[in-house]
């Protein structure tokens, strides 16, 4: 058994909490930078669209008398339910470049106000913004990647995975409006 004496710990140099801007170990580009960090950001995108279809069949079962629906448009789902929605919408710089995944921002709005007899994306036109939050994508590979706030203090924030942000967002599209 060892204990705390026995272990040799550097606590001078706090540990690199930016994943985004780690390179591996061998020296190469960093994992978001990377082609195949598109895949990744695909897939996280897929399980944003699965978990609130999930979230949304529940809620039809719960509530039959109001209107839960799910539009997917390339880099954005809007998920409606009943007078609330929720938009995730995968942004990049303007430019004619297709842009890193370091580079782009995952926008994430809370609406509310969802004008209750029309269905579409349309029934937003009418909803106003009640919370927003800008995510950037962290991680040194696929199998760790997270979302960190994005307010300019990347080191101070804590990540959270794709489910966990889900998640939050769907419990506050749930609590009363904020007065």
């Amino acid at each position: 058994m060892t204990t705390g004496d026995d272990l040799e710990m550097d606590l001078t140099t706090p540990p690199d909490s930016t994943a985004s801007s780690a390179v591996s170990r061998y020296g190469s580009t960093p994992f978001l930078s990377q082609p195949r960090a598109q895949s990744t950001l695909r897939q996280q995108l897929a399980a944003i669209e699965a978990r609130l279809g999930s979230e949304l069949a529940r809620r039809r079962a719960d509530d039959a008398d109001s209107t839960f629906e799910m539009h997917v448009i390339p880099n954005r789902v809007i998920a409606r339910l009943g007078d609330a929605g929720l938009s995730f919408s995968w942004v990049v710089a303007m430019g004619g470049e297709v842009a890193a995944v370091s580079e782009g921002r995952l926008l994430v709005i809370q609406w509310a106000g969802v004008a209750k007899e029309t269905r579409g994306v349309a029934a937003l036109r009418s909803a106003r913004a009640v919370r927003e939050r800008v995510y950037r994508p962290d991680g040194v590979d696929a199998d760790h990647w997270c979302w960190r706030v994005d307010d300019g203090d990347a080191a101070g924030q804590a990540t959270c995975t794709t489910e966990a942000l889900v998640a939050e967002w769907l419990a506050t599209s749930s609590m009363p409006e904020p007065v």
